[in-house]
């Protein structure tokens, strides 16, 4: 089928977002990886030896290391893979590859870039799929170069993807970077990054610290050095993501201020919304003052927007680096 062809959906399906978006997600996509830029790549390969630390990134004043692991190649007892319901895997780890992105767990001395898996927690039937409702973690670790020093500083998150596009001439689907930019700010909107998360489980979560303009600040000081194994003298940091089902779980579960309730999403998510129309909604047509528009249409933009993504980015790809 050529891609083209999957771009409408009736009412109806658009009703059936999550279940639709199931089964193409299946048909499609699914490894995520969190790709870190390396900015001035050091020749020493920092490995501490009771993990597998690996710097990424190397500043005069800090390093960021990533915890390589394998999850994505694991094999049950009779040596199946676990993410064989995966599809793509290959073809995005060729591409990450053509740009000089490091996907293994040997010696990445000479890489000038890392890619490695985004953690998945979200499981339906027993399978990590990504779709509307999935949510995650990604982690990292600041080290200073100077052993005590404080680090301030900046980090660039920017979301990005990758499509199978049809390519008629030889009859193949190819792999290619998503470079809409309409297609881009839908994901900006729609998987959420916060710096804070408390809650025993999915039901219970309270996120804090939006990060809305896609920079992390990082202050060492007002934190405490990991007491990991062979961690302690870094800073982990986690974001945690999530990928809201419906426009509705998102309106419905927004702190407020005035009176002071706390629900799962900090009370600034809502200006956020109104103040970038086009994260979060497909096709608005009378405008971006949302305050013009049914719930009901709201409702159904932002059920468009998952079907854009779903159709338009196969991959999904998260950029990591010195702001």
């Amino acid at each position: 089928m050529n891609r083209s062809d999957k771009k409408t959906a009736s009412p109806k399906i658009k009703k059936e977002l999550a279940k639709r978006l199931t089964l193409m997600i299946v048909s499609g996509v699914l490894l995520v990886f969190v790709a870190v830029y390396s900015f001035g790549w050091f020749s020493i390969n920092s490995v501490v030896t009771t993990t597998s630390l690996k710097v990424v990134v190397s500043t005069a004043n800090y390093d960021i290391l990533i915890d390589r692991t394998s999850v994505y190649d694991a094999l049950d007892g009779e040596d199946n893979p676990l993410y064989d319901y995966i599809v793509g895997t290959g073809e995005l780890k060729d591409k990450l590859g053509e740009k000089d992105y490091d996907l293994t767990e040997t010696d990445t001395a000479d890489a000038s870039k890392i890619a490695y898996e985004m953690i998945n927690e979200y499981s339906y039937e027993g399978k990590r799929y990504l779709l509307p409702g999935a949510y995650g973690q990604v982690v990292f670790y600041i080290r200073p170069t100077t052993a005590g020093a404080d680090v301030q500083t900046a980090l660039k998150i920017d979301l990005g993807g990758y499509v199978n596009n049809y390519d008629e001439v030889n009859g193949v689907y190819v792999m290619e970077e998503v470079t809409s930019d309409s297609v881009l700010n839908i994901m900006k909107g729609h998987i959420l990054f916060f710096t804070g998360r408390s809650g025993a489980d999915f039901e219970h979560f309270v996120y804090t610290g939006h990060i809305e303009d896609g920079v992390l600040s990082i202050n060492t000081s007002e934190m405490s050095l990991c007491e990991e194994v062979g961690k302690t003298d870094c800073y982990k940091i986690v974001l945690y993501w999530d990928w809201p089902v419906t426009y509705d779980e998102i309106t419905e579960n927004i702190s407020t201020v005035s009176p002071a309730v706390t629900k799962k999403f900090p009370a600034d998510l809502e200006d956020y919304i109104s103040e970038n129309v086009e994260f979060f909604f497909a096709d608005m047509a009378h405008g971006t003052d949302i305050s013009g528009y049914t719930d009901e249409q709201l409702s159904d933009a932002y059920n468009d927007g998952d079907q854009i993504i779903g159709v338009w980015a196969d991959c999904l790809v998260v950029y990591i680096y010195p702001n």
